[in-house]
């Protein structure tokens, strides 16, 4: 499918730009109020679509509760991008005007620096038109 292979290259290419191990794009928002109604739009006309793309090793992780719970706070408090587990870990909230397209979840076996973290904050917007757009 189309959207799939779109979808993948989007997260290869932040991959690339913020240079760490592995890149997930989920497209999914566990606070359904802020949710983008094209989500659930997608997801009803292909019911089989994949929720993530990239290269996260082991997908299973996109189940874990603690994951969930630091995107429910990174939504309730704001925050776009939530670093944790001594800075290997970033999670950006994807939002446009209609709602929450996802998140990308990048992680690294060094720290991320000031640096990837501000890169992130200013391409996560344009990822996120990307992702609407594509969806």
């Amino acid at each position: 499918m189309l959207t799939e292979t779109h979808l993948q290259n989007l997260a290869l290419s932040a991959r690339q730009l913020l240079d760490c191990e592995d890149v997930c794009l989920c497209l999914h928002c566990p606070e359904v109020t802020l949710r983008h109604p094209l989500l659930a739009l997608l997801f009803k006309m292909y019911p089989s679509l994949p929720l993530h793309y990239g290269t996260l090793p082991d997908p299973a992780f996109l189940y874990s509760e603690r994951l969930w719970s630091l995107c429910d706070q990174a939504m309730l408090t704001g925050q776009r991008i939530t670093v944790i587990l001594q800075g290997s870990m970033m999670i950006a909230l994807l939002e446009r005007s209609a709602g929450v397209v996802g998140f990308l979840l990048c992680t690294s076996r060094q720290p991320f620096k000031e640096g990837e973290r501000r890169l992130l904050s200013q391409y996560g917007p344009e990822l996120a038109w990307q992702v609407e757009r594509i969806v």
